[in-house]
């Protein structure tokens, strides 16, 4: 495992397969800068990568951690020197700040409540955008187990007055509402 030239994350470049080497292209690890909607996806790739390399020394990992941080992320930790102690330390203060089930769930539904409004029925792309970003979004809750039962009577009806007027007539005569949702 080695730090990118620019300082941007952490690569590997090998892996064995069925008893032969088989080179693989350089896996390049971001920053993480304080999005909790990115940090559970982040912190995978950390574990993978750098947590759960039993070659590098605690020191090594906290070098790593704080080479791949930044913005607020980064704040969370300043002041810790780097020692095999505070790195455990750091690792906790970053899954405390960031990784909470309640904090990462209400942070996807306030990006649902925020999502773009669209006038026209003809702008496709910026239909397509909405589109993809609730289905992403809905996509992270329900891999925090929440389930659409919870979140669709409030949901649907805020997708919807973001969708223009004429999309919405031919939904409403179109769809029949589930009871509790709309």
């Amino acid at each position: 495992v080695s730090v990118a030239g620019s300082g941007s994350g952490a690569s590997s470049s090998s892996s064995v397969r069925n008893g032969g080497r088989v080179k693989l292209p350089k896996l390049e690890l971001p920053k993480f800068s304080g999005d909790v909607q990115t940090y559970q996806a982040w912190r995978d790739s950390f574990d993978s990568l750098i947590h759960e390399n039993e070659s590098l020394t605690e020191v090594d990992k906290f070098n790593y951690l704080r080479s791949l941080l930044g913005g607020v992320a980064l704040s969370a930790i300043s002041g810790l020197a780097i020692t095999k102690e505070n790195y455990k330390v750091a690792i906790k203060i970053l899954g405390d700040r960031f990784g909470q089930r309640h904090v990462v769930i209400l942070a996807h539904m306030d990006a649902l409540m925020k999502i773009p409004v669209v006038t026209n029925n003809d702008d496709i792309k910026k239909l397509r955008r909405v589109y993809d970003q609730v289905e992403s979004h809905i996509r992270s809750l329900e891999a925090l187990d929440v389930t659409s039962e919870s979140y669709g009577c409030l949901l649907v009806p805020v997708v919807l007055n973001h969708l223009p007027y004429e999309m919405r007539l031919i939904l409403s005569r179109k769809v029949e509402p589930k009871e509790g949702l709309w």
